[in-house]
């Protein structure tokens, strides 16, 4: 379980070294102090002070408790954990929690009872807005619907009075194969930068079914570069890119924007085989175009790549995914048993414009 943040300041001119630890006063709250004291000798208990900064519900606090995954975990492993932790709570401790939209009762106390049916109603579409991108949470909340005597939320239908811009909450409920290609399109944009990746993978599946992509100023290899991203396990990502960058060549579309999303990619799942060779294939063919030129300067500056000279600093190739922990850093490595190599300068400089240099 996490306990809360802890913090070690150095002297400053106003105040003395100390340590402080932020977390929710709850009922292991005098136990959690003597497992810090525990684990932290030498620290002076008689001087220690507590300041309560905000106060928070029940159903917060209890909604915000999640098991610390082991260091290594995979996504898999990660998704699992947030699946069994998220029907624990709904399905066993928020119908028991006294909820502040319910006049301060459980739900499960005011489950039949018609003056709140929308309110509960709403509280749980919170839940399915919060977890949207997670298409397993729609079971979850079924399960939790039936407990509580509630039907299923009906399929909403898109009728010729709507426009492109309806909310994100209504994307949520709508069948990608009744939209058209317009609207999907639309409906792409608005998911993803909600978060809501299940539902906009889902969009992409059904865009690529379409043979009028052009009417939603789309393509395949636009559809399978978004797919890409939205993708959780490494091997479907590259395995859409490459499926692009085949789609590009039939449209006669340029590759460049698709190998620096493939650098990108590599770069954010820690896959750094073939980083060097994607960044000189842009350099020698593709800095021409200044979407492709932005696009790759701004993945550089957000992986903290570039130097305060103009020069961009690469990792190099490892032929292994590292088996345990450890933060690769622009600066120098991991931990020293990650397998991860340090930094290496590409050869031949940058051909990127830096502004300054």
């Amino acid at each position: 379980m996490v306990w809360g943040l802890v913090a070690l300041y150095g002297r400053q001119t106003d105040r003395p070294a100390r340590l402080t630890w932020q977390g929710v006063r709850s009922e292991r709250f005098e136990a959690i102090q003597a497992e810090l004291r525990q684990q932290l000798p030498g620290l002076d208990a008689t001087a220690a002070t507590t300041e309560v900064r905000e106060e928070v519900s029940v159903e917060e606090y209890s909604r915000e408790q999640r098991r610390l995954p082991p260091a290594a975990a995979k996504r898999a492993t990660l998704d699992q954990i947030e699946r069994e932790a998220t029907r624990d709570f709904l399905l066993n401790r928020w119908l028991d929690l006294p909820n502040p939209h319910l006049a301060k009762k459980t739900p499960r106390e005011v489950a039949g009872q018609k003056e709140f049916e929308i309110p509960l109603q709403a509280c749980l579409l919170v839940y399915h807005l919060q977890y949207g991108a997670r298409f397993w949470i729609e079971e979850v909340l079924q399960e939790t619907r039936q407990k509580l005597g509630l039907g299923a939320v009906p399929e909403l239908e898109v009728s010729g009075e709507f426009s492109e811009g309806f909310s994100v909450p209504f994307v949520l409920f709508l069948d990608p194969k009744k939209l058209t290609t317009g609207r999907l399109g639309w409906s792409l944009g608005a998911s993803t930068l909600a978060g809501l990746t299940q539902y906009a993978d889902r969009i992409c599946e059904e865009l690529l079914r379409r043979d009028d992509l052009a009417s939603a100023r789309l393509s395949r290899s636009m559809v399978l570069q978004t797919r890409a991203m939205l993708a959780v396990e490494d091997d479907r990502c590259f395995e859409c890119l490459a499926e692009a960058r085949r789609e590009a060549s039939k449209e006669q579309r340029s590759i460049g924007e698709l190998l620096v999303t493939e650098l990108e990619q590599r770069l954010m799942r820690g896959r750094f085989n073939g980083v060097r060779r994607l960044f000189e294939e842009i350099q020698a063919n593709y800095l021409d175009n200044p979407r492709v030129e932005q696009q790759l300067f701004r993945a550089l500056m957000n992986m903290g790549l570039v130097t305060q000279d103009g020069r961009v600093r690469l990792p190099a190739e490892t032929p292994e995914r590292p088996a345990s922990g450890g933060l690769w850093t622009p600066d120098g490595g991991g931990s020293s048993d990650s397998g991860t190599a340090a930094v290496a300068e590409p050869t031949g400089g940058s051909k990127l414009w830096i502004p300054g240099t």
